[in-house]
């Protein structure tokens, strides 16, 4: 994997330097399931409310930079929640 890194064998105090880390990709799967739901009925069943709030939360999740590392996991989370 990028940017994860395994050091064996050292028996003394060693300084080591890793140039370049690279850290890994924000995983967007859940997030992208949570965007391609639908809901359950036709729009009739739910109130105006809860539509606004579920359209308005896939809309956020949707603008949810893809650029994103492990780092920043939690803000793809967080917009996945929103939706489910």
């Amino acid at each position: 994997m990028q940017g994860v890194y395994t050091i064996t064998n050292i028996t003394f105090n060693q300084t080591v330097t890793i140039a370049g880390t690279v850290l890994n990709p924000a995983v967007y799967t859940s997030l992208d399931a949570a965007i391609a739901m639908t809901p359950d009925y036709p729009d009739s069943y739910y109130t105006a409310d809860t539509l606004n709030a579920f359209r308005n939360a896939v809309s956020a999740g949707q603008a949810v930079s893809r650029t994103l590392n492990v780092l920043s996991q939690s803000i793809i989370d967080d917009a996945a929640e929103a939706i489910v």
